[in-house]
């Protein structure tokens, strides 16, 4: 991702959003990866870069906070950030240790979902 493009997609009314839209469209490229053939060898890099872009997010938002947003429903300050970050690093962490527990269970891993319902609650979480 080009500093442009992230400063484009961070910036403006979207701005307080980010790290959201971010854990967003990650769950969808993984629901994507667990459908299109071959494609499931690349989870562990779509889940690890969707952590890393949104928390590069929250760090900007630790740097700018924004505010009010989406009306007022959605306050995007310094400490919602810092909680953000706080369970995108657990979320990783949780992540790395659950990695082994789905292995040689049964004939079909799932994997897939473990990694999709991980970003569900961290993206409920933030």
């Amino acid at each position: 991702m080009t500093p442009e493009l992230f400063d484009q997609l961070f910036d403006g009314a979207f701005a307080g959003l980010g790290p959201l839209i971010v854990v967003t469209l990650g769950i969808v490229l993984l629901l994507l990866a667990e459908i299109l053939p071959g494609a499931a060898k690349l989870r562990p890099a779509i889940f690890l870069a969707t952590l890393g872009v949104a928390f590069l997010a929250e760090v900007r938002q630790v740097q700018a906070p924004t505010g009010a947003v989406m009306g007022g429903s959605f306050i995007a300050t310094s400490v919602t950030a810092a909680w953000g970050m706080l369970f995108l690093i657990a979320t990783a962490i949780a992540w790395a240790f659950g990695r082994g527990e789905y292995d040689g269970e049964s004939e079909r891993h799932f994997v897939g979902e473990h990694d999709v319902l991980m970003l569900c609650s961290t993206l409920g979480m933030m």
